[in-house]
């Protein structure tokens, strides 16, 4: 069911961990901050769910961080909607 599909574990808030599904991975130039965009294809009113948040390395795990700046918000926004356009063309 998850062939071709890649999957991460993430620790919820609750504590629980649980699969997601990676929709994107990029870096932004201006800043060097790489991002990542993922769904526990949670639907709401036929709609699925997706988080964006930072992806921070440390030393000994990696932290997804809430993005917090509208500037840089916007900016991902732009990157997600050109990986929807080109998804499209091809």
């Amino acid at each position: 069911m998850n062939e071709g599909k890649n999957i991460i574990e993430i620790q919820r808030i609750n504590g629980n961990v649980e699969e997601a599904e990676v929709l994107l991975f990029f870096k932004l130039e201006e800043n060097g901050q790489e991002y990542i965009v993922y769904t526990f294809n949670e639907q709401e009113d036929d709609l699925i769910t997706v988080y964006t948040s930072k992806f921070i390395k440390n030393e000994n795990n990696i932290v997804l961080e809430e993005v917090t700046d509208e500037e840089e918000w916007n900016k991902i926004k732009d990157v997600m909607r050109r990986a929807i356009t080109e998804s499209k063309e091809d």
